[in-house]
C-alpha cells in the first residue's frame, strides 16, 4: 500500500487513519475535549466545532485525494487563522496535513479548510485541554512511500503526547502499532 504521514513529538495520544502527525507540550495530560471529522470534495470545506475548557489547543487533520498539489491552502477556526505544523504530499494527488490552534474561543465555531483545488478530503478535528500554551507543539516528521507496514519515527519524551496520521491509497484498514491507541 502507498502510504504516507506526518510525525510530531508530543500532540494528542491517538490514531488518526488520514491526517498528519506533530507533538503536544502540556502542563497535564492533554484531554480530548471534543472531536468532530467531515469528508468531501470541493474547494473548500465548512465544519462546526465546539471547544470548552481551559489551556486549550485545537488540531485539525487533513487528508486530500485528487490532483496533484491540492493540499489545504489555509485553516481557520472562528476566522483566526491556524498554524500548519506540516504538509506532505506523494506529488500524484494524495496530500496529509496537521494544523494547529493555540487558546481557541470557547463555544461553536466553524473550522474552514481552504484548498488549492478542488480535491476529495477528510478533516478530523480535536480540542484538547491541559495543554502548554507559550511551546504546545514540538517538531514534526514526515515520510511517505510504499509499503504493508506503514511508519514513521518520532523522537519523544516520557509522558509526551503524540498526534499519527495517514493517508493511504488503498481500501486495507492500518494496524495500530505498538504502544498506540486508536
Amino acid at each position: 500500500c502507498k502510504y504516507m504521514a506526518i510525525a510530531g513529538q508530543s500532540l494528542w495520544g491517538g490514531y488518526w487513519a488520514d491526517a498528519p502527525d506533530s507533538t503536544l507540550n502540556y502542563l497535564a495530560p492533554p484531554w480530548p475535549n471534543n472531536v468532530t471529522s467531515s469528508t468531501g470534495s470541493g474547494s473548500s470545506a465548512t465544519i462546526a466545532h465546539t471547544t470548552a475548557g481551559t489551556n486549550r489547543l485545537l488540531v485539525v487533520g487533513v487528508t486530500t485525494s485528487g490532483a496533484a498539489g491540492t493540499n489545504p491552502s489555509g485553516v481557520t477556526y472562528n476566522s483566526v487563522g491556524m498554524t500548519n505544523a506540516g504538509t506532505t504530499d506523494d506529488g500524484a494527488g494524495t496530500g496529509v496535513s496537521l494544523w494547529y490552534l493555540v487558546a481557541p474561543a470557547t463555544g461553536a465555531h466553524n473550522v474552514v479548510v481552504t484548498f488549492s483545488g478542488s480535491p476529495s478530503y477528510t478533516v478530523g478535528i480535536e480540542s484538547f485541554t491541559g495543554v502548554h500554551q507559550s511551546t504546545p507543539v514540538g517538531g514534526s516528521t514526515s515520510a511517505s512511500g510504499t509499503s504493508t507496514t506503514p511508519s514513521v519515527a518520532v523522537t519523544s519524551a516520557a509522558g509526551d503526547r503524540v498526534v499519527d496520521s495517514l493517508a493511504l491509497k488503498t481500501t486495507t484498514a492500518p494496524t495500530v502499532g505498538a504502544g498506540q491507541t486508536q
